[in-house]
């Protein structure tokens, strides 16, 4: 027995595992015909074709080939399997990885069929990617669904495990006081083989500022959390933000994943590397791009949210729907309520983060693109700060901020006519205010500092119609004639 032990790195026990089903069907009136058809696609995805296909894969998702093994089948079909890791090995590595690579997989096989009768064939591909390391079997995602151009597919991505590092031991655990007592134990059980430190801040906006920090940062360096070791953000959008910028900050840069545990921060806060804190002059004015290793989503933990907190997290929801999808937008308008909704809520919580998933990646700093994310927030981050935080809820000021800024646009010709009525009616079935009753010119001061005002100029988030978004550079001229927002 070979007792040479193999060392894992980083991520070895987090596996990610993308699985397809896609079918392909065609119907034949003649046997020669359904031949034909058998016959193409045993050619077409042969075992030799398919290991140039998965060869591909690896390619994309940045894995090193460690092995090939493939068939043909009598009288067609065919399977390959094609073990991965993520760093290049030593040839006398080589002949041992097998024992520990088991999880690092790229595998597919064939089905091809016809009904001797009915004149039905049919292809299925049942396709496994899964690793368990940094890489993403996700970045093959489009590739594969593209070649093989499946009428039907059958789509599963799971995670499993956390992170392991072979210098980081240690995990702190940043929460608040509402939701640590409801999910605390339960992740430091599942966590029960690190040295886990946790902190327990306040619930609310007012502990997303600077005096938090220094708190995070002396409980961290008591923990003697090394940048090697791990933060984890489990909370809401204050705790994700506030933990994300610590985490991004503390000795230049700690390791974070988030487990968002609100709707709000599910869909939107969570993904797609934004982290602050607020200044008494604005929110989210100081803060950093530091994206986390690993977001995870489950949508049963909002079975304990108030449901205050469900509207909340609806409006961003909502927004999503406006700017880049009017089939959400068209499915929340027909269900009318959460109650009514829930059965497509986790399709729903994966459309939103799709959307913020393409947008951020083409413009991962927020100087264009990404700026459509922010529709509603110039109004609505003033309405927050207004009132201190304490009045209107993030996404309920950012259902005004979207109703209100739309109004006027309709008004100036810049909107269609009957979106901002649409939009409200929406808005009042999920809950959600769509009038601060403030005027616009108590808010001018904060509008002028809307972090999206580049070059002195204020670029507005509008839409042409509902799913059709833009930006629309102006300043704070364009509300003077607002009135009471």
């Amino acid at each position: 027995m070979n007792n040479n032990k193999l060392k894992l790195y980083g991520f070895n026990n987090l596996t990610k595992t993308l699985s397809f089903n896609m079918y392909d069907i065609c119907y034949a009136v003649t046997e020669e015909e359904r031949k034909r058809y058998l016959a193409y696609i045993d050619e077409k995805y042969s075992a030799a074709n398919l290991t140039k296909i998965l060869q591909n894969v690896a390619s994309m998702i940045g894995a090193k080939i460690l092995n090939i093994a493939q068939q043909d089948y009598e009288p067609q079909g065919a399977s390959v399997t094609i073990l991965i890791a993520e760093e290049e090995l030593q040839h006398n590595e080589r002949q041992d990885v097998v024992a520990h690579m088991d999880k690092s997989h790229i595998t597919v096989h064939t089905y091809p069929e016809m009904h001797p009768q009915d004149g039905i064939c049919t292809f299925r591909a049942d396709i496994d990617v899964s690793t368990c390391g940094e890489i993403s079997p996700l970045n093959a995602l489009n590739y594969l669904l593209d070649d093989f151009k499946a009428e039907i597919v059958i789509l599963d991505y799971r995670v499993r495990g956390f992170t392991r590092d072979i210098s980081g031991k240690k995990i702190f655990i940043i929460s608040d006081d509402n939701v640590f007592p409801l999910y605390g134990e339960t992740l430091l059980h599942a966590l029960s083989e690190y040295e886990c430190h946790s902190l327990v801040l306040p619930h609310g906006e007012p502990t997303k500022s600077f005096d938090s920090l220094p708190k995070i940062y002396e409980a961290m360096l008591q923990a003697k959390i090394s940048r090697s070791d791990l933060v984890i953000a489990l909370g809401g959008g204050v705790i994700g933000d506030l933990a994300g910028f610590a985490a991004s900050s503390f000795l230049r840069g700690i390791k974070l994943v988030q487990i968002p545990t609100s709707l709000l921060a599910q869909v939107d806060s969570s993904v797609g590397g934004k982290v602050a804190v607020d200044l008494p002059q604005g929110k989210n004015l100081v803060g950093a791009f530091y994206h986390p290793r690993l977001v995870l989503i489950d949508p049963e933990v909002l079975n304990t949210l108030p449901k205050r907190y469900i509207n909340d997290g609806m409006g961003e929801v909502i927004k999503y729907g406006c700017i880049k999808d009017a089939a959400l937008f068209h499915t929340l308008k027909c269900c009318g309520s959460f109650e009514a909704l829930k059965p497509e809520l986790s399709s729903v919580i994966a459309r939103c983060v799709d959307i913020k998933r393409l947008v951020v990646e083409q413009d991962q700093f927020d100087t264009g693109e990404r700026m459509l994310l922010n529709f509603g927030h110039t109004l609505a981050h003033t309405i927050e700060q207004y009132y201190h935080y304490e009045r209107e809820s993030h996404g309920e000021a950012v259902a005004i901020g979207m109703y209100q800024i739309t109004r006027i646009a309709e008004t100036l010709g810049l909107t269609s006519p009957g979106c901002a009525e649409e939009l409200k009616a929406v808005l009042t079935a999920y809950g959600l205010p769509h009038a601060s009753g403030l005027s616009i010119e108590d808010l001018t001061t904060a509008i002028k500092l809307d972090k999206k005002n580049l070059n002195n100029r204020l670029n507005l988030v509008l839409l042409h119609t509902i799913g059709d978004s833009y930006i629309h550079p102006s300043d704070v001229g364009f509300f003077q004639n607002a009135g009471t927002v």
